[in-house]
């Protein structure tokens, strides 16, 4: 998947990750994010949180509710540095995909893991 720019989120994910960022234990520390999307048939929902959980909770409710037939989440890191224009998620690990299996169940899976860009 290519890197999430932060102008795809809400403003109110950015401020929650920035305080996140605030919160490292030392400075230089990796911190990570959660990145979740569901992509839709006429509209699609993505998002950034500091947990895993609650990031799984969001793409689940998406899934759970019809408004998308899977969703992925996916560990990433803030990039910002003088070669970048703007600052961006870097997506790494593991992604983990949801989707809703024929009796209603929203069911996990681990997808390929992706190198951080």
């Amino acid at each position: 998947m290519p890197p999430c720019p932060l102008w795809t989120f809400p403003a109110n994910h950015v401020k929650t990750a920035a305080n996140t960022a605030r919160r490292q234990e030392r400075p230089g520390d990796l911190v990570i994010f959660w990145l979740w999307d569901a992509p839709g048939t006429t509209t699609s929902t993505c998002g950034v949180s500091s947990d895993q959980a609650d990031a799984r909770e969001a793409a689940d409710a998406c899934v759970a509710s019809g408004s998308a037939a899977a969703a992925t989440v996916q560990a990433a890191t803030l990039v910002s540095n003088p070669d970048a224009a703007d600052p961006y998620y870097a997506r790494f690990g593991p992604a983990w995909q949801a989707t809703r299996t024929r009796n209603g169940e929203i069911r996990w899976r681990e997808l390929a893991a992706t190198a951080a860009s």
